[in-house]
């Protein structure tokens, strides 16, 4: 199993809309475009935002073969800028600060943002088996934080960053049943079980902070083999008609012809999936390609470059390995023939 190329498909899964370009707070990322999110449930049912994720995909063997799941996702951290007259720690009122959207200090720019936490969510093996009699859940919960970074400030004017993340929780249930001998419908549901305030409801930022952004599931087997969701064979097309999925797309991944393992992504995707070995790194925005991505971002302004730095680690990354690369680089994203196909003439 090709674990490099999974853990590959499945960064750049977890991060597709975390920043778009142009790579700034503005246009498009004045509101979060991340593909994957799962809200509390009461703030789902009053908005209709989605707060549950379903995979269901069928599985070849026995009961003794073995299932791991783990469920990604990213919890957002609100980081806002403030100023005040005194230097700021933790646990500060901060009801005597300004909040402000931005701010240069000796030539740096700073400005308010929302990052973002990797969270991982392990089940540990269990046999097909112990699926058909029982539903295992797993909880999860990650406690609020309110952090202060003090910034570099004037004598009269102090400026901090306030990172603030909101306690969430949820469970992830998996359990499978027979639907024939050899062949079994397996299931895993992410639910968000966050409780929220009734001031949230009617919240964007409160519904972002409360959520689960760009979720997704990563099966395995042991022991058996997964059937493909988009390409299942005849004698398995009846039961792929009754599979549901709710908010996610499985499909197989690894070397082609591997069945070990699924990724179950809020975006379509194929069976077996890689990233294009021409791609240098994360580019975020799923509408453009990387050539493209790249020739734009090198035509920002030193201005706006400037503030692009500032945004985060992933877009500073992002802005310098643009400036590093070389026209050879370049031109190798433009062009590549990926393979050839005979085309019957008669049939067109």
């Amino acid at each position: 199993m090709n674990t490099d190329r999974v853990e590959s498909i499945a960064n750049a899964v977890l991060y597709e809309g975390y920043i778009l370009y142009p790579y700034r707070p503005c246009v498009k990322n004045r509101r979060r475009w991340m593909f994957g999110s799962i809200v509390p449930r009461s703030i789902g049912e009053f908005t209709g935002e989605r707060w549950a994720m379903q995979t269901q995909i069928l599985v070849e063997g026995d009961a003794a073969a073995e299932i791991e799941v783990e469920v990604r996702f990213l919890q957002l951290v609100n980081r806002r800028l403030v100023r005040s007259s005194a230097a700021m720690k933790n646990g500060d009122d901060l009801s005597h600060v300004d909040l402000i959207d931005s701010c240069e200090i000796d030539g740096t720019h700073y400005q308010t943002w929302q990052e973002a936490t990797e969270r991982r969510v392990a089940i540990a093996p269990v046999s097909i088996g112990n699926l058909l009699m029982q539903r295992p859940k797993t909880s999860f919960a990650y406690s609020a934080s309110h952090q202060i970074e003090n910034l570099p400030s004037t004598t009269t004017r102090h400026f901090a960053f306030v990172r603030e993340q909101l306690a969430i929780q949820g469970i992830v249930a998996v359990d499978a049943s027979e639907l024939k001998p050899g062949l079994f419908c397996l299931t895993a549901r992410v639910e968000n079980t966050t409780v929220s305030s009734d001031s949230s409801l009617a919240d964007p930022t409160a519904n972002e902070l409360l959520g689960l952004a760009s979720t997704h599931t990563i099966l395995s087997v042991c022991g058996g083999e997964f059937v493909s969701a988009i390409d299942s064979p005849p004698a398995y097309r009846e039961e792929s008609t009754t599979l549901r999925n709710d908010g996610t797309w499985p499909v197989l991944v690894g070397e082609e012809g591997e069945r070990q393992m699924v990724l179950s992504s809020p975006i379509i995707l194929y069976d077996y999936p890689q990233v294009a070995p021409e791609s240098v790194g994360d580019w975020f925005d799923a509408t453009e390609i990387d050539e493209m991505l790249d020739l734009r971002t090198r035509t920002l302004t030193d201005a706006e470059k400037t503030v692009m730095r500032s945004v985060d680690e992933h877009a500073r990354r992002l802005l310098e390995r643009t400036e590093r690369t070389e026209t050879t680089d370049l031109a190798s994203l433009h062009g590549t023939l990926r393979g050839l196909r005979r085309i019957d003439m008669a049939n067109l």
